[in-house]
């Protein structure tokens, strides 16, 4: 059994010219406090996504706001 459970999560980054760009990474939105003080640390944030094999790395003077939230599930989706 894995150390974490498989968790995946949007998030949507403002950059500060307004423009807005949403990313999913795989992981809980409880990263969001390990990704800002590693942005803190480094200047950079970087989004994984273990499961498509990348990694998204913005400059955090680019940034203006990050929002992250749960992706949703086959079991949470509405259906029409």
């Amino acid at each position: 059994m894995p150390k974490y459970p498989k968790q995946r999560s949007i998030v949507s980054v403002t950059f500060n010219d307004g423009e807005v760009k949403t990313y999913e990474i795989s992981a809980g939105a409880s990263i969001a406090g390990y990704l800002m003080r590693d942005a803190s640390d480094t200047g950079i944030v970087t989004l994984r996504d273990d499961d498509a094999a990348t990694a998204t790395c913005i400059p955090l003077d680019r940034i203006r706001d990050i929002q992250i939230a749960p992706a949703p599930t086959p079991d949470t989706e509405e259906t029409n």
